[in-house]
């Protein structure tokens, strides 16, 4: 016999061939549902699975300085810094992988919008003296920080305007400056050779919304919609307490399902 995880791998791999692609883990409080998720999580990435995980359901619903609509569809609520979070822990663990599922150029156009503003930002203030070298994160903090041209389309930007406004959902003004520095941190090894113009892989669509925070859940549900279509390696989407993202979830922020 293998090991309980191994067993426990097994028995999933089994159900999936048997039934609906969908499996909800179910048990009481305390019982280890997060544990055998994770461990399963793992095994299927060791294994060559590509692995979606969102390993704190609540988090993403619950959590993140700021809440904001969806880019791509104003009516839907996206907890843009979670969905950005997601993407960041996708890229860490597959990115190789990633690299090597191409996409259609047309899934990228939802999201031009946001990267003709900012190109054409990018190429007016970096021909201000000593901005020529910046990398993609560098320009991103200065344009963020170029109160004479907030754009809405700016990630940084589209955040002051909402808390300006009275619309931000957790982090106060004072706080934000803070938060958005740290986004850099966190993006940093994912966005290293930034390359705006580059449309081809799942890869480049990450990116993008790990770019650009307002575009977080709108990529995210599209990395979605592209891994349904993945057929030459096995695509697991694994979301821990998952129950939280009912539309009876009673969010801080608003009532609607985020």
């Amino acid at each position: 016999e293998g090991s309980l995880l191994d067993d426990t791998a097994h028995a999933i791999e089994t159900a999936l061939k048997d039934t609906a692609k969908n499996i909800i883990i179910l048990g009481p409080r305390g019982t280890g549902k997060s544990t055998v998720l994770n461990q399963v999580v793992w095994h299927a990435r060791r294994n060559g699975w590509l692995c979606l995980f969102v390993p704190r359901g609540w988090d993403q619903v619950m959590s993140g300085p700021f809440l904001g609509p969806s880019a791509t569809d104003p009516t839907v609520p996206d907890n843009q810094f979670m969905s950005a979070e997601v993407l960041r822990g996708f890229w860490r663990a597959h990115h190789p992988l990633l690299k090597t599922i191409p996409i259609h150029s047309s899934v990228f156009d939802p999201f031009l919008p946001t990267l003709t503003h900012f190109q054409t930002r990018w190429k007016r203030a970096s021909s201000l003296p000593g901005r020529a070298s910046f990398d993609f994160i560098a320009m991103r903090a200065v344009l963020a920080e170029d109160q004479d041209d907030l754009g809405t389309t700016s990630s940084s930007n589209t955040n002051k305007n909402k808390e300006s406004s009275g619309e931000s959902g957790g982090a106060s003004g004072a706080n934000m400056g803070e938060e958005l520095r740290a986004e850099d941190e966190r993006d940093r090894d994912v966005l290293v050779g930034m390359d705006l113009q580059r449309r081809e892989s799942l890869e480049d669509l990450l990116r993008l919304g790990v770019a650009f925070k307002e575009l977080a859940g709108a990529v995210l549900t599209e990395i979605v919609r592209q891994l349904q279509q993945v057929e030459h390696v096995p695509v697991l989407v694994a979301v821990d307490q998952y129950n939280s993202w009912g539309p009876e979830v009673d969010s801080p922020f608003l009532a609607d399902t985020i």
